[in-house]
Order: structure tokens, then sequence, then C-alpha cells
């Protein structure tokens, strides 16, 4: 039985087997990061090395054997930019700072540079498109054991005491893929059950884990189906049935439930008097106050952590800003920080192309939804969402059609 529906011979051997092990990689991360609790620190700590290992090789093997673009370049020579940046900051070998170090900077760096080989072709692409539907089939499985397990008293969820529980690394594996297969299923209309499957998943447990980032989220990936669609009548018409069907839904089968929960949700957003309040805001806050002039510059790489300053680590450290755009100086400074505005001025204009193609609108719409996130998330994560949105940036940003 054939696990990806591949032509084989579009590709080279190398090319082939270069995917795979990114794929594998991949896989194992989605495994990792939720089921990580359950592991020894030791145990994690070599699970995440063998998936740094896997994912290193398999780039350098790509590079080797491909001429990638100038934004794809420029990324790369990011990575030892922020090694180097980290050792000369000074790095901490404690356990806790190679499990950092590990599973989370270098992975990262190294599943966001997977997405720019992916990303280096239309059979880069397809070979990405297949890996996500199993990515996607197992956000579902995952989601729906998650939902099977979950504590519904409201009590429980006004408390947010399921929060780092396994509901709640179960539903990261749909929080990295929802973007690319919320668009994929609307604008595509292929694979739609399992598109439409994972968005409502991730909006669904993100709701009742009162996730405001899933909620605003989950609007954005309507509004931009919405812009990007060509046929506005028919979307107004779709959006509406799908509105009344999925309320429909909660008051015959949780009448109660969904009002509470949602009373519960939107005060989050109202409890929060200005943005400053806010917990990742005020995380933000401390670290530019206490930031020096070459970490401004230059960002504290990769190793090199805040200490003394994190509100929600209990330990002090800041292995990262929730806040996504506050996170890019804080790892890389100014050069990464350009980047960004290299890539997003190639991925922007595509908006206003005319005749562009369905797939590559998709992953536009994909882009533009990191983008936007990065006002109130978008943090390195030990998840799989650096793989799942950049692969459809970088593949949004080129020339390929």
């Amino acid at each position: 039985m054939r696990i990806l529906n591949l032509d084989r011979t579009q590709y080279s051997v190398a090319e082939y087997w270069q995917y795979c092990l990114m794929g594998i990689a991949v896989l194992l991360t989605l495994f990792y990061q939720t089921y990580f609790t359950l592991a020894s620190n030791v145990a994690g700590i070599m699970w995440g090395f063998i998936i740094d290992v896997l994912l290193f090789f398999s780039i350098i093997s790509f590079i080797k054997t491909h001429t990638l673009n100038s934004i794809s370049r420029f990324y790369i020579k990011l990575i030892p930019y922020f090694l180097i940046v980290g050792i000369l900051s000074g790095i901490t070998l404690t356990n806790n700072i190679i499990g950092f170090i590990l599973c989370q900077d270098l992975r990262f760096v190294l599943l966001f540079a997977a997405g720019c080989c992916f990303a280096h072709s239309k059979r880069g692409m397809v070979f990405f498109h297949q890996l996500m539907i199993w990515v996607g089939l197992i956000a579902i499985i995952m989601g729906l054991y998650a939902l099977l397990t979950f504590n519904f008293s409201i009590e429980v969820i006004e408390g947010r005491e399921d929060s780092w529980t396994l509901s709640y690394f179960l539903w990261w594996a749909s929080a990295g893929c929802f973007a690319y297969w919320g668009l994929y299923a609307l604008l595509c209309r292929k694979n739609f059950k399992l598109g439409i499957g994972v968005l409502l998943i991730y909006f669904v447990l993100g709701v009742l884990f009162l996730k405001r980032s899933a909620f605003l989220n989950g609007i954005i990936i309507i509004i931009l189906y919405f812009l990007l669609q060509k046929n506005k009548s028919k979307t107004i018409k779709k959006l509406l049935v799908l509105s009344m069907i999925f309320f429909t839904l909660t008051k015959v089968f949780l009448p109660s439930l969904f009002d509470n929960v949602f009373s519960l949700l939107f005060s989050r957003f109202a409890d929060d008097n200005t943005l400053a309040e806010q917990d990742r805001n005020v995380e933000m806050t401390n670290y530019f106050n206490a930031a020096n002039v070459f970490q401004l510059l230059f960002g504290n790489g990769i190793g090199h952590y805040a200490s003394a300053l994190s509100i929600r680590n209990s330990e002090g450290i800041l292995n990262a800003l929730h806040v996504g755009y506050a996170n890019i100086i804080y790892k890389g400074g100014v050069l990464y920080a350009l980047f960004y505005v290299k890539l997003y001025t190639k991925i922007l204009p595509k908006i206003a192309k005319k005749n562009l193609p369905q797939y590559k609108v998709i992953c536009v719409g994909v882009a533009i939804s990191a983008l936007i996130s990065l006002v109130y998330e978008g943090s390195w994560t030990y998840t799989i969402l650096p793989f799942c949105i950049s692969a459809p940036m970088f593949y949004a940003a080129n020339d390929i059609d």
C-alpha cells in the first residue's frame, strides 16, 4: 500500500528520500508535542536530538543538490547567525536549557527551513500536501479523542483546569495545520471533510480552552476566505449555511454549555482593559526594559535566554516572548526582522495579481494569517506549526505558478 499518493518518477531518488526524512521528522515532532510529558528529561532530550539530526542532515543534503532562491538562502544563513549570537551571548548548559535548545530553538528554525525545501518547486508542494493529509488525519483523531475525554464541567472550563493536560496537547496537532487546511478546504473545495474537520476541531477545542487566539484565528480564516474567494455572493451563502449548522448543532446537543463558554471567552477579552495589562505584554515590556543595545540589535540567538523576567515560567527563564513580533527581535534582532520584511514584500503584492493560481492563493492566505497572528501569538514553539506555515509562506513568496 502506498502511504503517499505520489508519482515517484517526478522526484530524483535523493530528493524523494530528503523529503521523506523531513516528513518523518515532522511526524515525530507531532507525537513529541503530544506525549512529551510522559517521557523523562533524558528521553525527551534524546527524542528532540533525533528529530534535529534528521532535519539537519536532510536539509543539508537538499541544499547541496538544489539551488534555493534568495529569500530561502537568507533564512538558511540566519540559522548559523542564531547559533553564533547565542554563543557570544553565553549559553548555560543545564538540563532545562538543553531541552529548550534542542526541542524549541533548533527544532523551530530547522522545521522552518524544511519549509524552504518543500517550497522549492511544485513537486515539493505536492509532497508537502500529501504529508499534510496525514498530519490532518492525525489531528482529527487526536482532536476527537480530546473531545471524548474532555471535562465539560463549566467550573473546570472557567478555571481553565484542562490546560496543560493531555486533551490540551492533543489540540496542538490541529493548532499547527488549521490555517492550511481551513483555507485549502474552503478555497479549493478538495479534501473538504478533512480540512473543515481540522478547522472545527481547532476552533471548538480552542474555545473550550478559552483561547482567545483560537477564536481570533478562526474568524481570520473566514475573513480571508471571503476576501480571497472570487465569487463573493456564493461565499456569503456558504458562510451563512455553515454558521447556521454550527450554532444549530450546539444548541441541540449542548444547549447551555456554549452560551456559558462563549460568555467566559468574551469576558477574557473584556477583563484586559488595555493590551499592556495582558501577561504576555507584561512579559514583553519586562524584557525590552531590561535588554541592552546588543540584544536589541542582534537578539539573543539560540541557547541564550533572559532570566528572572518571565511571569509564565516558574524558573523565570524567558525561553521565548509569547508575542510573535517581539519574539523576532528577542531571538534575532534587526536582521531577523529584515528577513520578515523581505519575505512579505514578496508575498503581499501577490494579493493584487490577477489570475493567480488557486493553490498560490491558498498559500498567500496562510502567509497573511501567520503575519496577523504575530500581533498576539507566533512565538518560537516546539510544535509542528513552523513547518505547516513556512512551506506555504515560502511558496507564496517565490515566482513559481
